[in-house]
């Protein structure tokens, strides 16, 4: 399973259209990690309405630190012993999602055991990922 960590300072704006892309998955078997960092405006409290609304498996952590670095160090904490995670994923609040996105992204892994780790800032597959990382857990 998936485990997509979004860490978040501020981004009332952007995070909702975020959401709403996770929420479209055409598959849902991913864990949502969302840190707030310290968040000043209604970043926090769009976060919790998501989680509340169980769309998808969600979580919502708080990083008063902040600091991405401290916010995807929370996160990580939080899933180190939860051995139903098998990839983790990283995605800024502003990223927007394809409807396949986790299950590209679970294929992908699947056909290439190999590979433990992918990184881009481009769009690739039709706009599948954007600023997006993904890490494999060994």
């Amino acid at each position: 399973m998936i485990a997509l960590i979004i860490p978040a300072l501020n981004e009332e704006v952007e995070l909702p259209i975020c959401l709403k892309s996770l929420a479209a998955q055409k598959n849902k078997n991913f864990k949502l990690i969302q840190v707030d960092n310290g968040s000043t405006d209604q970043t926090k409290n769009i976060m919790s309405n998501f989680a509340e609304s169980k769309r998808i498996d969600t979580v919502v952590l708080d990083e008063p630190k902040i600091g991405k670095l401290n916010a995807l160090r929370t996160a990580i904490k939080y899933i180190a012993n939860d051995s139903s995670i098998d990839i983790i994923a990283f995605s800024d609040a502003d990223s927007y999602f394809s409807p396949y996105w986790s299950e590209e992204v679970q294929t992908f892994f699947q056909e290439n055991p190999n590979i433990s780790y992918g990184y881009t800032t481009e769009m690739l597959k039709e706009d599948l990922l954007k600023k997006f990382r993904i890490l494999k857990k060994s």
